[in-house]
């Protein structure tokens, strides 16, 4: 089965444009990148939106405004505090999908990736918040909360890690709910069944990538998580 084949029979919905839908070893926000998600006004669908929330009517480039402020992965703490924000975490919230997700070890100047994903690999959904721009284009962002056990292991320049939902969870994140059902949620998001692994250090030149890019490698003195 294809990657797109595994996503739309782990979500049971289909691409509404499947011809758009290119799988990458690794996507790079900075780079004004697509990512596949379902909206809590379209859940028939999974569309494609852009990475990196944009507020509503803005019309100035999007790397004018990640370049002021990067909205890639989003803090709830910061979500809270910016009323556009909170806005779209109450009325716009999205499922992200993805099949992993990357974070660093510092050690001795240097930085070391690693990959984390479901110890089943499937694919699997992150919370997530959206906006409709004027032209009709989504804009999205990964939310973050505090990291599990395992992430602190292999994570030491950062405290957080993005909102895993549970199959369970997802259908409930794309219902009206209010506020306080909305933040008992991301208090609950699953931090478990995750496994990491370190990769090659040459997913921080974004003019690299390969076909193995993801596979396990180990370096001496860097950790290797337990779990």
């Amino acid at each position: 089965m294809t990657r797109r084949g595994k996503i739309e029979e782990e979500f049971g919905t289909p691409f509404k444009f499947p011809g758009i839908y290119e799988p990458r070893q690794v996507i790079n926000g900075l780079n004004e990148e697509t990512i596949p998600l379902i909206t809590q006004d379209n859940t028939e669908y999974i569309q494609h939106g852009i990475w990196g929330i944009l507020p509503d009517g803005f019309r100035e480039d999007w790397q004018l405004f990640q370049n002021s402020l990067n909205t890639l992965n989003l803090g709830l703490e910061t979500v809270n505090r910016q009323d556009w924000l909170r806005q779209s975490l109450l009325r716009r919230r999205c499922l992200i999908l993805v099949n992993g997700f990357f974070t660093m070890y510092h050690y001795e100047g240097e930085l070391y990736p690693y990959y984390v994903y479901y110890r089943d690999k499937r694919p699997f959904a992150l919370a997530g918040i959206y906006s409709v721009l004027d032209d009709g284009f989504l804009t999205a962002s990964v939310l973050v909360g505090p990291s599990n056990q395992m992430l602190r292991q292999i994570q030491n320049l950062d405290a957080g890690m993005p909102l895993v939902l549970e199959p369970g969870d997802r259908e409930h994140w794309l219902e009206d709910m209010d506020e306080e059902k909305v933040h008992d949620l991301t208090e609950h998001a699953t931090k478990s069944d995750l496994v990491a692994h370190p990769i090659a250090r040459e997913l921080y030149n974004r003019n690299i990538c390969y076909d193995s890019m993801l596979e396990p490698v180990f370096y001496k003195n860097i950790p290797i998580p337990l779990f």
